[in-house]
């Protein structure tokens, strides 16, 4: 007889407890039903503001949507999102094709509720609706890749500061004095502003403004002075199309028709500075500065090169040489104990740049 109620109980407490389990797990797969279908419900009944279509930041960009109701998520000169409601399948399509009109006709991904396409410019456009109505829009600016490579030359003796380098007026990191380093940014398209400031002097600067379309590698020369960072552009390329390189003649055969009367110009390059002759071939004058010091000789001079001239020095009162044959990249100054040194022919602009910073 115990055994036969032993057994009944042991029956009914696992009938209960699998009636119990099942019945949990009904009730908890129905709540969860109720919850999605609450979200459902719930966006479908929301109702946006009537759409305003800004005028300005990158909305300015893509045509305006035959849309009531809406909300701009964001809208400045790097993203714009948008938000449109109660949007059919067909004005999906018809606004798809007025963005193709506007210009997003490349790189083109499409399926039958989402569109990606870029324009001439690489700026990314997503255009997506879903089951209920809602067609969001949104278009980001181009970014690229950015090398920035700083090479500081070394002083021996003064201005021997590290630099600090910022691009748009965020600081990007410190170059030490006489060392070279590399930055690597993701820059948006469009106009940049990098500066170098002395580390321990922030109104001793020097900056050089750069435009960003591509993916590209930027290099720059620094001489430290007391009074500015020298910044030399050493990532500028030669032309490569034949419509460039007609474009480069053309300046030139300009440039050579308006010449700077500082014909002659040529540099000695040393670790430390580098040192600048400018002579001018029409009043027979010359001009002497380095990287190092903000001073300028001025002088005048006679004779040709080709047999050497000589050089007089007002202010100072003595005289030096100086000899360049014609069609050769060397120079020799020869100073007042006739001891001569090298030098090299440079590009006037170049030399013309230093001395302007000078001032």
């Amino acid at each position: 007889m115990k055994k036969i109620i032993a057994i009944i109980i042991v029956a009914a407490v696992s009938f209960s407890a699998l009636f119990g389990c099942s019945s949990s797990k009904r009730e908890s797969s129905y709540a969860q039903s109720k919850i999605e279908e609450s979200k459902v419900e719930a966006t479908t009944k929301e109702v946006l503001k009537n759409l305003q279509w800004p005028g300005s930041g990158l909305a300015k960009m893509l045509p305006k949507p035959i849309a009531q109701y809406g909300e701009v998520k964001s809208n400045d000169n790097e993203s714009f999102i948008v938000v449109i409601q109660h949007a059919s399948e067909e004005d999906f399509n018809s606004y798809i094709e007025s963005c193709k009109k506007n210009g997003f006709s490349e790189d083109i991904t499409e399926s039958d509720n989402s569109f990606t396409a870029k324009n001439s410019d690489d700026y990314s456009l997503t255009v997506s609706i879903n089951n209920y109505g809602y067609m969001s829009i949104k278009l980001l600016v181009a970014k690229y890749k950015v090398d920035i490579e700083v090479d500081c030359e070394e002083n021996l003796i003064f201005s021997k500061y590290d630099i600090d380098v910022f691009i748009d007026d965020s600081r990007k990191g410190t170059v030490e004095h006489g060392a070279s380093k590399t930055f690597s940014e993701t820059l948006k398209r469009g106009d940049h502003t990098i500066t170098f400031k002395n580390s321990e002097d922030n109104t001793v600067t020097g900056e050089v403004q750069t435009e960003i379309k591509n993916d590209t590698a930027l290099k720059y020369k620094l001489q430290c002075t007391s009074g500015k960072v020298i910044i030399t552009d050493l990532s500028k390329k030669e032309p490569t199309t034949e419509e460039e390189t007609t474009k480069k003649a053309e300046s030139s055969s300009e440039t050579s028709e308006e010449k700077s009367s500082n014909e002659e110009a040529y540099v000695r390059r040393l670790k430390q500075y580098s040192l600048y002759y400018i002579f001018n071939t029409e009043d027979k004058t010359v001009k002497c500065f380095g990287t190092n010091d903000t001073s300028v000789q001025e002088g005048t001079y006679t004779g040709d090169f080709e047999n050497g001239v000589d050089i007089y020095w007002p202010k100072e009162d003595y005289h030096e040489g100086f000899r360049h044959k014609d069609g050769s990249k060397k120079a020799y100054w020869i100073d007042a104990d006739n001891v001569e040194w090298d030098y090299e022919v440079c590009e006037v602009s170049e030399a013309q740049r230093v001395l302007d910073s000078l001032k």
